[in-house]
């Protein structure tokens, strides 16, 4: 059961940081975009 819950959180993490990044990239594209 720890192993599955230990799995949950870095399944948590990883897609926090992607979705994170997704949108760094997004707003760095904007940025160039209105330069």
């Amino acid at each position: 059961m720890k192993g599955h819950f230990r799995a949950a959180v870095i399944a948590l993490i990883f897609g926090m940081t992607a979705y994170g990044l997704i949108h760094i990239l997004i707003w760095i594209i904007r940025t160039i975009e209105n330069l």
